[in-house]
């Protein structure tokens, strides 16, 4: 896949994570990549202030161990997919989807991918019920 076909989805991304440096850098990534909009959280407020003031498709958070973090995206934000980027063996959080540490681009730009279709797919099923 081409840098420049991800553009065209004119995905918003939030990325949440303690870490300032990680989520810098991969704001910087996907704003590279083409996202129409990148905003970062360091906090359970910050993700409240991002989810009430903009439209999000895809949450990233930056490590699995920050259950508060995903919790508040999942309580605050039921529909929208959650990626979290694992180390190791960890698994992510039920319902999220996981991207193994480190990752290339086009993995990243997969597992956007990949997730925002599973949510679709879903809600269209719940739909259809």
């Amino acid at each position: 896949m081409k840098m420049s076909e991800f553009s065209e989805l004119g995905m918003s991304v939030l990325v949440c994570g303690k870490s300032r440096p990680l989520r810098q850098a991969l704001q910087a990534s996907l704003q590279a990549m083409g996202c129409s909009s990148v905003s970062n959280a360091g906090s359970v407020d910050d993700i409240d202030t991002v989810l009430s003031s903009q439209h999000i498709d895809v949450a990233l958070i930056g490590n699995a161990t920050e259950a508060d973090l995903s919790a508040r995206l999942q309580e605050g934000a039921p529909g929208i997919p959650i990626i979290c980027l694992t180390q190791g063996d960890s698994l992510p959080a039920p319902r999220m989807h996981g991207l193994k540490k480190p990752f290339r681009s086009t993995d990243l730009i997969n597992s956007l991918e990949s997730a925002t279709t599973d949510t679709q797919r879903l809600a269209s099923s719940a739909m259809a019920v």
